[in-house]
């Protein structure tokens, strides 16, 4: 199993309880002049590598970290520090004395097998990093990706995912939650999305072996393809690493439109060390490389195509999805729907509310239907059925009915502005109207 992974933090790390443990000057002495070593002889750039071996060396000798005993602090302030020279956000440090050992510095391709043990039951506990998958009103799949695991062991996670999906005419591929992972499963999925000749879609730089691995799309893969199929990829602040490459590859392709916030910046894939048999470290030992922008997005991100805060990217996305079904369906009995659930979500982003003065104008009986004011809430009851509902308003003039989706009222007004009529919509496309006593 490797440990070249693109991803902020190491799911199978488990740090021990490092808020309250402290630190000898010995200990912490022994540890910066490890860590620096290890950072001129891993680091992916070797000059800078050098230059953070030379600040951690400097620092023994001046005593800057004497002070500074318990663990929790000590790593976060070496980390603050270590980025002011390398900029780079996936370089950590983990106390983890039970596990430390396991760690190879000769061979770190090579994994033990107590920690492919726990990194297996990790990824089964949170489902190989897959959240959430659904199929949205107007036939709009919707899967919610926390982590890209090793694809040896989420391929067919990933394949059943994949085949709930195909059928869907449009897809939301949400990554604003999404850490990183391994650059091999960001290959696996994106080739779903492409079909014909293999063509690469990004390369990464090793330089532990002094090699450059490229990962081609791949036309083997079980189920359907969805090469057609519109994409949206939505981000936060927080999308980081791998979760950015797929971001990033797709983009550049032209084969998915991003929403969302720009992107953590992360893009040099890290290797597990192990520093004093008390810290792991993550070193970046390799960095990304694009065919088409022959560079990536660390320090940077990667920049949406629609930009919008993180709670507001799913809603865009899905009213993006459910206009331009609408707009290229040529099927009468499709349209309808389509901009029934079109007027819900746009009422969602809008979030109208209503005044005072407003809500009395819509109250009164029209036939046998009567709008009331109840706890500042217009209220809609029809004496016949017996209930009074909440009405919800969308936008000016028309209300959702709560709890009941296939139903909507809008009122109906005279070229002087008067309301004079109450209509009931029906999401089948039918009408009814009571005039206003």
């Amino acid at each position: 199993m490797k440990f070249l992974i693109l991803i902020i933090m190491i799911m199978f790390i488990k740090s021990a309880n490092s808020q309250e443990k402290t630190l000898t000057k010995q200990e912490k002495d022994l540890m910066l002049k490890n860590f620096g070593v290890l950072l001129s002889e891993k680091y992916v750039f070797p000059d800078i590598g050098i230059k953070m071996k030379e600040y951690l060396d400097n620092s023994v000798k001046s005593g800057s970290y004497d002070d500074v005993n318990f663990v929790q602090e000590f790593t976060m302030k070496l980390k603050q520090d270590l980025q002011n020279i390398c900029k780079d956000k996936h370089l950590q440090l983990n106390f983890n004395p039970e596990n430390a050992k396991l760690y190879s510095n000769e061979n770190p391709q090579n994994s033990d097998p107590e920690l492919d043990r726990q990194y297996l039951e990790e990824m089964k506990f949170i489902n190989y990093g897959i959240e959430k998958i659904e199929r949205l009103k107007g036939n709009i799949g919707y899967i919610d990706i926390r982590l890209f695991p090793d694809i040896n062991i989420a391929k067919d996670k990933y394949i059943s995912s994949m085949k709930m999906l195909e059928d869907t005419e449009v897809l939301i591929i949400d990554l604003r939650k999404h850490s990183g992972g391994d650059p091999s499963t960001v290959q696996f999925l994106c080739s779903y999305f492409f079909e014909g000749e293999p063509f690469l879609l990004n390369s990464i730089y090793n330089r532990l072996e002094d090699k450059t691995r490229d990962y081609f799309t791949l036309n083997d893969l079980p189920g359907k393809k969805l090469p057609n199929v519109d994409i949206y990829i939505l981000t936060s602040k927080f999308t980081f690493s791998g979760a950015e490459e797929f971001a990033y590859n797709l983009k550049n392709l032209k084969r998915a439109t991003i929403i969302g916030e720009v992107t953590g910046g992360g893009a040099n894939p890290v290797t597990a060390f192990n520093v004093d048999d008390k810290f792991v470290a993550l070193i970046p030992t390799g960095r990304a490389i694009n065919p088409i922008t022959k560079t990536n997005w660390e320090g940077v991100g990667v920049e949406p195509d629609i930009k919008t805060t993180n709670d507001k990217a799913f809603d865009i996305a899905y009213l993006a999805a459910l206009k331009s079904l609408a707009k290229n369906s040529t099927e009468l009995n499709k349209k309808f729907p389509y901009d029934w659930i079109i007027e819900s979500i746009e009422a969602k982003v809008e979030n109208y509310i209503l005044n005072e003065t407003e809500k009395s104008e819509y109250s009164g009986k029209y036939g046998e239907r009567i709008i009331t004011i109840e706890n500042g809430n217009l209220i809609y009851e029809r004496p016949g059925v017996g209930v009074k509902t909440k009405l919800i308003p969308m936008k000016k003039d028309l209300f959702a009915v709560e709890s009941v989706e296939y139903f909507r009222i809008r009122f109906i007004r005279d070229q002087d502005g008067n309301i004079i009529e109450l209509m009931g919509l029906y999401d089948n496309g039918m009408k009814d109207k009571s005039k206003k006593e």
